[in-house]
C-alpha cells in the first residue's frame, strides 16, 4: 500500500458546463492549526495542536510511542495518527492527526463529444492515512444537508480507502452545494469534518482562434489567440513553407507563456494554429485556426498592402498638393517682379522724354516726340 495519499474524483457533466473540486481550509498557505479534536493537513505541511489550557504544548505524544512531539509536526504518512496530552489536572486530551496530499483532491474527467449532453454523475475514490486502525470511519456525499451517498472506509496499513459507486447527480435541487464530509470514531473520541466541496461552473470550450496579422516582415511576432473559459493554455503551430521543388515542414511548441510565431526567411508559409484549454490536468477541447501567412521585406508599418497602397497614395496626394502650392507660388512671384520691373521701365522711359521736350522748349535740344511711350 503507497503511503502517499491518492485520491481521485471522476465528474461527468453537462454540455458546456464542469465541476471543480475544491478544498475546505487544510489547503492553507503556512502551518495548520487545528480547531477541532482531528487535525487534517497536507502532506509536509507544519502541524501546530491547538493549545489547551492546562495542557503543555511541548507534551503531546503519539501513542504506541514513547517520544515526545515538537510543539510543530510535520504532516507526513509515518507522523499520522492519535496523539495524547497528560495535561496538569490529570486529564487526558486526544487529536487525532490524518494526513492528506497536498495537491488539490480532485481531477476532472472531460467529455470526449463536444456536445455531450448526458446526466451529471459523481464517484468518490480516496485514502487518508491515519496512522492505526480506528473505531469507524466512513464519508458522506451530500447535498446541502441531505445525505446523497454513504461510503464506509476501509483499512489497510494505516491508511483508510473510500470507494464509491457513481451517483447520478443531474435532478437535485442544490447543484451548487455538494460537499464531502468525514465522520470518525477515535474510541477517544467521535467527531465529523468537512473535507472537501463540488463546486459547478460554466465551462466554454475554446474557440474563435485567430491570428493578428497575416502579412509580416522577418522577425516579426505573429500572435495566436482565442475565446473560452478557462482561457487557453496551449498554442501549438504547425508551418509549411513552399519552395519551388519541395515543402519544408517547421513545427513551433507555444507554451501558456506565449502564443507567438516568428519568421527568419522569407516566403508563403501555410499555417495552422491549434489552441487548447483545460481545468486542473486535463484538456477540454481544442480549436485550430488555419491560414497563409506571407513573410517579406515590408516593413511592419507596411505590411498589408491595401493599407500599404491607400498610405502611399495618401502621401502622394499631400505630396501632389504642396507641389502645386509651390509652383503657383514661384510663378507668381515671377510675374510680380516682372510687372515691377515693367512698370519700372515705363517711368523712367517717359520721366526721360518729359525732360528731352523741356529741353527742347528752351531751346537746347532737337525736338523729338514721345508719343510711342505716353
Amino acid at each position: 500500500m503507497s503511503n502517499y495519499l491518492f485520491l481521485f474524483l471522476i465528474i461527468v457533466c453537462l454540455r458546456s458546463s464542469v465541476c471543480i473540486i475544491m478544498p475546505y481550509g487544510w489547503l492553507s498557505n503556512g502551518p495548520v492549526t487545528d480547531n477541532s479534536n482531528v487535525v487534517l493537513a497536507t502532506m509536509g505541511e507544519n502541524v501546530t495542536f491547538k493549545k489547551i489550557d492546562g495542557c503543555s504544548e511541548n507534551e503531546w505524544y503519539k501513542l504506541n510511542s514513547n517520544n515526545y512531539s515538537p510543539s510543530r509536526i510535520v504532516a507526513s504518512s509515518d507522523n499520522a495518527g492519535i496523539y495524547a496530552n497528560e495535561c496538569y489536572n490529570d486529564t487526558m486530551q486526544y487529536k487525532l492527526l490524518a494526513v492528506l496530499d497536498k495537491h488539490p483532491p480532485g481531477r476532472v474527467q472531460p467529455r470526449e463529444e463536444k456536445n455531450y449532453t448526458g446526466p451529471w454523475s459523481i464517484f468518490l475514490l480516496f485514502k487518508i492515512h491515519v496512522g492505526e486502525k480506528l473505531n469507524y470511519s466512513r464519508v458522506t456525499l451530500n447535498d446541502g444537508h441531505k445525505i446523497v451517498l454513504l461510503v464506509p472506509g476501509s483499512y489497510q496499513n494505516g491508511v483508510f480507502g473510500f470507494k464509491s459507486r457513481a451517483v447520478n447527480v443531474s435532478n437535485f435541487e442544490l447543484l451548487k452545494n455538494f460537499s464531502v464530509r468525514w465522520l470518525v470514531d477515535v474510541g477517544y473520541f467521535r467527531e465529523e469534518i468537512s473535507l472537501f466541496r463540488i463546486n459547478f461552473i460554466t465551462h466554454e470550450s475554446v474557440h474563435n482562434t485567430k491570428v493578428d496579422k497575416q502579412k509580416v516582415s522577418t522577425n516579426e511576432t505573429v500572435t495566436c489567440s482565442s475565446s473560452g473559459t478557462p482561457v487557453a493554455h496551449k498554442y501549438t503551430w504547425k508551418c509549411t513553407m513552399q519552395e519551388e521543388m519541395f515543402n519544408v515542414l517547421v513545427t513551433y511548441h507555444i507554451t501558456s507563456n506565449g502564443s507567438s510565431i516568428k519568421f527568419t526567411k522569407n516566403g508563403t508559409y501555410e499555417c495552422s494554429c491549434v489552441a487548447e484549454n483545460k481545468l486542473l490536468d486535463e484538456s477540454f477541447y481544442r480549436d485550430e485556426w488555419l491560414g497563409r501567412i506571407v513573410v517579406s521585406e515590408f516593413k511592419s508599418s507596411d505590411r498589408n498592402s491595401t493599407a500599404y497602397i491607400n498610405k502611399l497614395a495618401t502621401k502622394l496626394v499631400a505630396l501632389g498638393g504642396k507641389k502645386s502650392f509651390i509652383i503657383g507660388l514661384v510663378v507668381g512671384l515671377l510675374a510680380t517682379l516682372i510687372l515691377i520691373i515693367v512698370v519700372t521701365l515705363v517711368l523712367v522711359k517717359k520721366k526721360t522724354c518729359v525732360k528731352k521736350e523741356q529741353d527742347s522748349v528752351n531751346g537746347m535740344i532737337k525736338p523729338e516726340t514721345c508719343d510711342q511711350i505716353s
